[in-house]
């Protein structure tokens, strides 16, 4: 679901901030159809993401929260494992 939370993110920010369904499956080709509309059944029970229209979504403000903690969450992880292995980036 993170996978799909960050296809998400960056679809927004760079294609259009309202998605659909067959946009997000078609953007990730990772997940076949029916797993992403669980998915984003999911998400919105969770109050990441809401639905806007008939049939397009965006993000809500804890969407783009739990992103920017992701997005954190990373950066401090990739710092650790550089560290621990002797990586310089």
């Amino acid at each position: 679901m993170i996978t799909l939370l960050c296809a998400i993110d960056l679809y927004s920010k760079y294609i259009d901030r309202c998605f659909t369904h067959t946009a997000i499956y078609l953007f990730t080709g990772y997940y076949n159809s029916r797993n992403v509309k669980k998915f984003l059944n999911r998400l919105i029970e969770c109050n990441i993401i809401t639905l806007v229209g008939k049939r397009k979504f965006t993000l809500t403000d804890t969407g783009l929260s739990a992103i920017q903690e992701i997005n954190e969450s990373y950066d401090n992880v990739c710092y650790q494992f550089c560290n621990k292995y002797n990586i310089s980036l």
